[in-house]
């Protein structure tokens, strides 16, 4: 299933919110968006855009078996 994400968008739901990114839950997955892959404009504060519990459109890019979660870019969504 990992590599059938590779390139999808999906929706996916805030599960915590950090100052660096946010973390999401797809099908039992975890995402993580770091904050250069948010948006194309700046964002000073994450807190100000997103909530636990949020659905968000998130393209999958890559998988990184270190820590078992998948990164992903909601700008590019």
């Amino acid at each position: 299933m990992r590599d059938e994400l590779i390139g999808k968008t999906v929706m996916a739901r805030v599960t915590r919110v950090e100052t660096y990114g946010v973390y999401l839950k797809f099908d039992g997955l975890d995402v993580l968006v770091l904050i250069p892959d948010v948006s194309h404009e700046r964002i000073s504060d994450l807190h100000s855009l997103y909530a636990v519990g949020d659905a968000v459109p998130v393209k999958i890019f890559r998988y990184v078996s270190e820590v078992g979660a998948f990164k992903g870019t909601i700008k590019d969504a």
